[in-house]
């Protein structure tokens, strides 16, 4: 952590680290300057997660154990309601299986016309579920991909997944 402190926030990008971290450790990173200008994060697993910790970033990495339908909702609507660049993307690697079924229904009671479209037959044979989420005003799309070990959006052009 000390080193983070020392590197320069207005030009500080990523921070990409191979191990875990615990809670104490996240609260501690996300409080700092570096955090509050950072666009991308990579990491190992993290322990007990807080979804608020990244509605700044652009390009999101890292494992957790479980991970919400209700956790999943609130990055969709933050990749949706911010205007990120082509690919930026959300991955999400679970420890534990994840119940893409809920998930489903959970987004279908937000109004979310749930339907698997793949944009590849590999796709369809590596992911339980791919909605399409038009990203409004513009000429984006972000593609949610679940399966029981992962969660992965990324933001395309919507021209070329039409």
């Amino acid at each position: 952590m000390e080193l983070v402190k020392m590197m320069n926030p207005k030009t500080l990008e990523k921070i990409s680290i191979c191990h875990g971290t615990s809670r104490n450790g996240m609260e501690i990173l996300v409080e700092t300057e570096q955090w509050k200008s950072l666009k991308k994060f990579s990491f190992g697993e993290i322990e007990n997660v807080d979804v608020d910790w990244f509605l700044n970033l652009e390009r999101i990495r890292f494992s957790v154990g479980t991970f919400s339908a209700e956790d999943v909702w609130v990055v969709v609507q933050n990749f949706l309601n911010k205007n990120h660049p082509i690919q930026s993307y959300f991955d999400i690697y679970l420890t534990e299986i994840a119940d893409v079924n809920k998930i489903l229904l959970f987004l279908e009671e937000q109004n979310v016309h749930v339907k698997n479209e793949p944009i590849s037959e590999r796709d369809a044979n590596t992911y339980i579920h791919t909605q399409r989420f038009k990203i409004p005003n513009e000429d984006k799309i972000l593609l949610l991909k679940m399966n029981n070990w992962k969660i992965y959006g990324f933001v395309g052009r919507a021209s070329r997944y039409n």
